[in-house]
């Protein structure tokens, strides 16, 4: 029996919706049905097409001799006997319940039987609930905006040439000019790529991929309605929130031709691929413009989408159709996951589904069943970890919801279904429960005696091992900068000169207070009165602090160098003029000649690097062109913070360290600052670097360090990387002021 896309599967849900005997009259088939049949290379079907829904099913030979007969005999008994007489083909009882409950719950039947129309009545129900109860998913989700069929039969006769054969001559000279200049300036391309997810360029990076979406599924439509399908519905997939465009281009199904099928199937690949060959070229004569930064983007959002997306065969996009059509098998991840569903079913219940005829492809549909199985897992989590961590967390409810539909929701109604039939068959709950608890047993098994060595990553940055920050010791204006960026500078050399005239007023008037408290003395001493002279002495003493203070801000208006070193400062004469509050970063202070690898490590990680002090770590470095080399990491800091090691970790700019900016008033409270600190705390560590690395490398770039932890158990490891995630999901929001 060859079962073909959206057609006759075991379900044990459909099989339960329609309990039929041998002798109960039959359904017939709705009259308005239209079958169309199709043949290629050996391979027969029918296509079934319902105009009132505008759906398309696929259904075998075997299935539609079972089908067209059912307006003609009453029972089954007399319609599965006609069928061996007249075709020689043998349906099993349960075969054929199976494909009256796949044409119900598609209503494709019609039935004078009030009870049988409440089962439809109830069914039509329970799938409105399902719709409903599928909206909580705001991971994807659908809506269908409008029918575009009759704009495409207005405007498909102009741009049918679009997807012909010139446009495809003209997409290959494209393609081979576009791929020979890729290749050519690939360091300058791979070099731009480098501030691909910058703020700045989220806003392009949308407009163009919902561009590109929409040209997608234009070719779909136009390709589909160019061989003669029709296209009853466009709208928007939302994925995470961000919108992609569709359309139902099913009527494909109905093409004999299965070349004209997979030219519908890879149309929106196809004009993606031209839009990135264009691109390239486009980019290659004006990468330092807007229009070369527009270019570039469409490249990486074209490749990347249609590569890495649609032509994945393991996702029902169009990579799947075209293997789908190469390999024969119209219905091949329906049948996939079906066949990995009859073998768990088998496992855990014993029960035995209908067979499915399909032995000479059945190795490659388990094979792809289990391949799709195991990346629908991983997409699914892979979604809901960065549904969790979206807007700052409040993406967590949505990931909640989705797992409520897409996991806990069908775990509910698979126990309920399995406790409903347990009353029938007492012998399904217990194996179950045998076959449960054993693979409970075996999986606890491996998580307590299984071990894993521990990998341990951590960014890093190339620093200054002597370094100052040279900040402002008081208020004031620059009145003069004496040294530049790159100059080599003696210790107490003068830097830079402010003027602070609030100073020298407040200088002097303390001055004349203290010489009035001076005659004041005087005058109490000749008078004789010990009184007076120690409330005179107790003012000198304060006025002589605040003038003590008050000269020493005076002198920290000539700024000096605090070690031997070279000046490391970005437009230093541009402060000329300018007001500075104290404690204002100025310029750093560097020895050139002594550098060390900064690095952050996981608070996870600390045990297993105490636990190995002054050891060997990798230390890659091959995005800067220093390759990989080995190291001695010489010290740790005792404890944790959240104070970033080195800004270049940030990923505020550009770094791999999330953080979050704070406000913080200044010393004089005149103006209010920003500081950057990690959301959760994180340990800092300092490698030492081999000498031929000290004489290539430069401050400012990123390494990655990389050794071997501790080695722990299965469980272990689980639990902390689950408790290190809801610390981190807890911890900014416990952080917050």
């Amino acid at each position: 029996m060859a079962v073909v896309p959206q057609t006759v599967a075991y379900h044990d849900a459909a099989a339960r919706s329609h309990h039929l005997t041998m002798q109960q009259p039959l359904p017939k088939i709705r009259n308005d049905l239209r079958f169309i049949p199709a043949h290629e290379k050996g391979e027969s079907w029918y296509v079934i097409e319902d105009a009132i829904r505008h759906q398309f099913y696929r259904i075998g030979v075997e299935e539609y001799l079972f089908i067209s007969r059912l307006n003609r005999f009453s029972t089954l008994t007399d319609l599965l006997a006609d069928l061996v007489t007249e075709t020689h083909i043998s349906l099993s009882e349960q075969q054929s319940r199976t494909i009256l409950s796949w044409l119900a719950n598609r209503q494709l039947l019609s039935h004078d039987d009030p009870g049988f129309l409440r089962q439809l009545s109830l069914r039509e129900q329970e799938q409105a609930q399902q719709r409903k109860v599928n909206r909580l998913n705001l991971i994807s989700f659908k809506i269908p905006l409008f029918n575009p069929n009759r704009i495409l039969q207005s405007i498909g006769s102009r741009l049918n040439w679009l997807t012909g054969k010139t446009v495809f001559v003209l997409w290959l000279l494209l393609g081979f000019l576009a791929v020979s200049t890729l290749t050519d300036q690939w360091a300058a391309f791979q070099h731009q790529s480098t501030g691909f997810f910058s703020p700045i360029n989220l806003v392009w990076i949308w407009l163009i991929w919902f561009g590109l979406k929409i040209l997608h599924e234009l070719f779909h439509a136009l390709t589909c309605q160019r061989y003669g399908g029709e296209v009853y519905e466009a709208g928007l997939l939302f994925i995470l929130l961000i919108p992609l465009t569709y359309v139902n281009a099913t009527s494909s199904w109905r093409f004999s031709s299965k070349w004209q099928r997979i030219h519908v199937a890879v149309a929106g690949i196809y004009i993606e691929l031209l839009a990135a060959f264009i691109a390239i070229l486009v980019w290659a004569h004006s990468q330092d413009s807007t229009i070369g930064l527009i270019a570039h983007n469409t490249v990486l959002i074209a490749g990347v989408s249609s590569l890495f997306f649609n032509a994945n065969p393991l996702m029902r996009f169009d990579g799947y159709y075209v293997l789908s059509d190469l390999k024969g098998i119209p219905n091949l991840y329906f049948l996939g996951l079906q066949d990995i569903r009859s073998l768990l079913a088998r496992f855990f219940l014993g029960v035995k589904p209908p067979p499915l005829h399909l032995e000479r492809n059945k190795i490659f549909i388990r094979l792809y069943g289990i391949a799709a199985s195991i990346w629908r897992v991983l997409v699914m989590v892979s979604l809901l970890w960065i549904a969790s961590k979206m807007a700052g967390g409040f993406g967590l409810p949505a990931a909640l919801a989705a797992s409520l539909v897409t996991l806990v929701f069908p775990l509910v109604r698979f126990i309920q279904t399995l406790l409903r039939d347990s009353k029938n068959n007492p012998g399904i709950l217990k194996r179950f429960c045998l076959t449960g608890g054993l693979v409970t047993f075996c999986i606890a098994f491996v998580l307590l005696c299984g071990s894993l060595q521990e990998h341990i990553q951590a960014p890093g940055v190339i620093e200054y091992r002597r370094q100052y920050n040279v900040r402002t010791g008081t208020a004031g204006f620059v009145r003069q900068v004496l040294v530049s960026d790159g100059q080599i500078v003696n210790r107490d050399m003068p830097l830079v000169i402010l003027e602070n005239e609030d100073l020298s007023l407040l200088a002097e008037d303390l001055r004349l207070q203290l010489q009035q408290n001076a005659i004041r003395r005087r005058i109490a001493h000749e008078l004789g009165t010990p009184a007076d002279l120690q409330v005179i002495d107790r003012e000198k003493e304060v006025l002589n602090k605040e003038y003590a203070a008050v000269l020493g801000d005076i002198d920290a208006l000539t700024i000096r160098a605090p070690i031997d070193g070279t000046v490391i400062a970005d437009d230093l004469h541009d402060l000329v003029n300018t007001y500075l509050s104290k404690g204002s970063e100025i310029m750093w202070l560097v020895s050139p000649d002594k550098k060390i690898l900064t690095v952050s490590f996981s608070q996870q990680d600390i045990n297993a690097l105490q636990s190995q002090a002054r050891q060997r770590v990798e230390v890659d470095m091959r995005a800067t062109g220093l390759g990989t080399f080995s190291a001695t990491l010489v010290s740790l800091q005792p404890t944790a913070g959240t104070t970033l090691p080195s800004p270049f970790l940030a990923a505020l700019y550009g770094g791999p360290l999330d953080v979050r900016q704070t406000a913080v008033s200044t010393q004089d409270n005149m103006q209010q600052r920003f500081q950057i600190e990690l959301f959760a705390p994180r340990f800092t560590g300092y490698v030492a670097l081999p000498t031929e690395i000290l004489e290539k490398a430069r401050a400012g770039q990123a390494a990655q360090v990389n050794t071997t932890g501790l080695r722990v158990n299965l469980a272990s490891w689980t639990m902390q990387h689950i408790r290190s995630w809801l610390e981190q999901k807890g911890g900014p929001q416990q952080q917050m002021p």
